[in-house]
């Protein structure tokens, strides 16, 4: 990208703020990092859509446990010991 213009100041000084630091060579090196972190969160939010999606199916499907055996297994895992 030639035209660093369409960012507005409020991006610009961000960017450049990040870049002071030296921990990225480069605008690009920078803009890798950030398309990086993008994909891996959309990944993330795909993941976790389809595990609320399962748990809809299983709840339709009535796969379900009642809410004290859950809550009395809570209990027991992070009760201090």
């Amino acid at each position: 990208m030639d035209d660093h213009s369409d960012y507005g100041a409020p991006l610009e000084q961000a960017i450049n703020d990040v870049l002071a630091t030296g921990r990225f060579a480069s605008r690009d090196d920078l803009l890798r990092e950030g398309a990086r972190i993008v994909t891996e969160r959309e990944m993330l939010r795909a993941a976790m859509h389809a595990k609320i999606e399962q748990g809809l199916a299983d709840a339709d499907a009535g796969r379900m446990v009642p809410i004290e055996q859950v809550m009395e297994e809570m209990r027991t895992r992070w009760s201090p010991q």
